[in-house]
């Protein structure tokens, strides 16, 4: 398990010391957030092409969940419906190798996502966000699907960076 979390970069094991939790750097996020910047702008573009109705209504009925646990302030619901959407997202795109690299950053990915929705400037923006970039894939339109990821991505990575460096 020790060996699991060290791989996830959740932990890093110092010799004579043990486990200890691993610090995550503005450094480390912003490779992160170009990773999934990348593999995500592809990922909406041909989700919003390839899209059919039963499967903009998973992701609408998705959309939802996020809006409803951000109603209640449930930060664990919120990143579990974000997962949801994305993997929904990745999966209609036909993108199953992306998704797999964006599962191997998920523990970390999850860990800048729950540090930016619960952060109060980003909750509304956030779930705004998230919205256009459906709003897109809705409406079978690619450009504004990779425009709406940018968004999103561009503005959690600075949030991100303003949260890890006042941290550091």
């Amino acid at each position: 398990m020790i060996r699991y979390l060290e791989a996830e970069g959740l932990i890093d094991v110092l010799p004579k010391k043990g486990p200890i939790v691993a610090v995550l750097t503005w450094q480390a996020a912003e490779q992160i957030y170009n990773i999934r910047m990348l593999l995500e702008q592809e990922a909406a573009w041909d989700c919003a092409r390839l899209a059919k109705k039963s499967e903009k209504a998973r992701l609408h009925k998705q959309l939802a969940q996020i809006a409803l646990a951000s109603q209640e302030h449930d930060d664990m619901r919120r990143v579990e419906a974000s997962q949801a959407f994305y993997e929904t997202l990745f999966s209609v795109a036909k993108h199953s190798i992306a998704w797999e690299i964006v599962q191997r950053l998920n523990s970390r990915i999850g860990r800048l996502r729950a540090m930016t929705l619960s952060y109060p400037a980003r909750e509304v923006a956030g779930f705004e966000r998230m919205s256009r970039i459906y709003n897109a894939i809705e409406k079978n339109d690619p450009a504004q699907a990779k425009q709406a990821v940018f968004e999103h991505l561009t503005e959690a990575a600075a949030l991100a960076k303003q949260i890890l460096t006042e941290q550091e």
